[in-house]
């Protein structure tokens, strides 16, 4: 019963908060380092679970290395793609538009890692896993992967319409577009979650989600500044 009352309030939780223009600007590392810290102390003080536990134990540098590496890996096509130039627009997005050098580095050294990479993956990969987990590492993997892409139903929204991907259509096409972003990104869980249980951690879920994001948010930027750079 923890697990699904952990699962059901995380899932409410950013649902709820991407509603609130607010919590795009100054609040969402904030707020999300304060979930981060709240979920740590439920987990120790009530249900119990030690660092280990949380996938917080000691010597994970190698898997955090090992997760920067990947994440590198998995960013490269976006850059290629800038490269060629013939995919490019294909991810720029409008939120990165107009941002200043300032800006793209608080986004990818401060935002990214501390309001997204770490609350999410110690929700989901540390103590949503660890107390689903005594039901079965498989029901475990299952129920934190669905929660995660549950989790980013009203940001994938959010992405759809600043980027002119709700205006003009049908509510049954964003509907499929969400559903499809719901299944993507839980497979993107079990992926990370995998990592976490090969090393015994959640440092190489964390490199490999932080580094993913970062690079992606520099190559988004570029390509709306190649797409708009084009006659």
């Amino acid at each position: 019963m923890n697990g699904l009352a952990l699962a059901i309030g995380l899932v409410a939780y950013n649902n709820a908060m991407n509603l609130w223009s607010r919590f795009h600007g100054r609040l969402y590392v904030p707020a999300n380092l304060v979930l981060s810290a709240a979920l740590l102390g439920i987990a120790m003080l009530a249900w119990n679970l030690d660092a280990r536990d949380i996938g917080l134990g000691p010597g994970q540098s190698a898997g955090a290395l090992l997760g920067a590496g990947l994440g590198v890996i998995a960013a490269s096509p976006f850059f290629i793609a800038l490269r060629t130039g013939r995919r490019a627009p294909t991810f720029a997005d409008d939120r990165m538009a107009g941002l200043s050098p300032t800006e793209l580095v608080n986004r990818t050294l401060f935002r990214v890692p501390f309001g997204t990479a770490l609350p999410e993956e110690l929700a989901f990969r540390g103590v949503l896993f660890a107390v689903l987990a005594p039901a079965g590492t498989a029901w475990a993997a299952a129920g934190s992967s669905l929660a995660f892409g549950l989790w980013h139903i009203a940001p994938t929204y959010n992405l759809l319409e600043q980027n002119g991907a709700v205006q003009g259509r049908s509510k049954a096409a964003t509907a499929v577009k969400l559903a499809g972003s719901v299944v993507l990104t839980a497979l993107g869980g079990l992926i990370l979650l995998w990592l976490r249980v090969r090393t015994g951690g959640i440092a190489a879920p964390f490199a490999l989600h932080a580094t993913l994001n970062s690079l992606g948010t520099v190559a988004a930027h570029l390509a709306h500044r190649s797409s708009s750079d084009q006659p």
